[in-house]
């Protein structure tokens, strides 16, 4: 996928067949160092008692592999519960790290 193609998913809204989490608000979409990357809001919906809950998303190729990676940060009961990883640089490090790898190996 191009990046051109990847940034204009920023601001979408995804609707998936989930009882629990059925719409995905895709934003924070970029593209750097052959990586793509966007963070994923799962949104479950406004009669639910649960929270919403941020993904970080990120792609990358590197030889004749591709690299997918996502990252949840899901609370156990409260949004604080999330951790404090960065939801914009998890799944980019975790990329670029593996796709380093690869590289090694090959």
């Amino acid at each position: 996928m191009e990046a051109a193609q990847w940034s204009q998913c920023d601001g979408k809204t995804l609707t998936v067949p989930s009882d629990v989490y059925p719409q995905d608000a895709i934003s924070d979409v970029r593209s750097a160092d052959s990586v793509v990357a966007a963070t994923v809001v799962q949104d479950p919906g406004a009669h639910s008692i649960l929270v919403s809950a941020p993904e970080a998303r990120a792609m990358g190729v590197r030889a004749n592999c591709l690299v997918e990676v996502e990252v949840s940060f899901t609370g156990i009961a409260y949004p604080s519960d999330r951790g404090s990883a960065d939801v914009e640089t998890s799944a980019v490090d975790i990329a670029r790290a593996m796709m380093h790898k690869i590289s090694s190996l090959s």
